[in-house]
């Protein structure tokens, strides 16, 4: 079967900005790194909810060792703003084929198994995108907009796959303009 051409995403200057806009929020203690272990406190944040079994949890776990790892960050190994950057753009270019060929991506295994932790069946509203935003260590007012952006017909409640599909366009198709200022426009940096 034939494969995508390699996308090298440290070619876009808005998406760019938004990795690294992202790393210096996630870096919440100016290290200038990121680790693994930072984003394995999100599988805590969930089980501190109190609503996930131990086997929900642990697939929260592996879902996001699974993703973080794909992105070049390793355990005991922190990587620095360039890291990430570039190690992003190699995930996505992974998770873009796997799209391309309707294989499950990693980005889609990790968020549905934190959607099972906290709580979050079929059906989303705003309030559970807050809970989620929080638990992954986001400002959880940027989720007001997150899920306008999804909610074009002012339901108030949408199916988990379309929040799910959106947020993967914003992290991996930055040419798509229908995701500028997602998160409440938290990561589009200077713009």
């Amino acid at each position: 079967m034939e494969q995508t051409a390699k996308i090298d995403l440290t070619r876009n200057k808005r998406w760019v900005t938004q990795m690294e806009t992202y790393f210096d929020k996630a870096d919440r203690e100016k290290t200038g790194y990121l680790s693994l272990e930072m984003f394995e406190k999100w599988a805590d944040n969930m089980r501190d909810l109190g609503k996930a079994t131990a086997e929900e949890i642990q697939k929260v776990r592996e879902t996001i060792r699974d993703f973080i790892t794909a992105a070049g960050i390793l355990p005991g190994k922190p990587v620095t703003k360039k890291g990430f950057v570039e190690g992003m753009s190699r995930l996505a270019h992974s998770e873009l084929e796997k799209r391309r060929l309707s294989e499950p991506t990693l980005h889609e295994k990790m968020t549905n198994a934190m959607y099972d932790a906290i709580g979050i069946k079929d059906v989303v509203t705003v309030d559970d995108i807050k809970v989620f935003m929080k638990c992954v260590d986001m400002d959880p007012e940027g989720a007001v907009q997150y899920f306008a952006m999804a909610d074009k017909k002012k339901k108030g409640k949408l199916p988990r796959n379309v929040l799910i599909d959106l947020e993967f366009e914003f992290w991996f198709k930055p040419e798509d303009e229908s995701t500028k200022g997602m998160y409440g426009g938290t990561y589009q940096g200077g713009e």
